[in-house]
């Protein structure tokens, strides 16, 4: 399963070390609309996915 379907598959189930997985170390988030929001790494992506998916267990994707 490729990356993009494992992250899917794991918001989807709740299981935050899955969405982990599915990010690569170099992970880089372009947000081209709020240039200030976007971020490099593995670790501010998962701590933000944890933010979301605690936040709001019932988010599917």
């Amino acid at each position: 399963m490729n990356a993009v379907l494992r992250f899917v598959d794991a918001v989807n189930r709740g299981d935050v070390d899955g969405v982990e997985t599915a990010f690569h170390p170099d992970f880089e988030m372009i947000v081209p609309q709020h240039p200030g929001r976007g971020f490099k790494g593995r670790d501010q992506g998962v701590t933000k996915m944890r933010s979301l998916m605690t936040t709001h267990p019932e988010g599917r994707i």
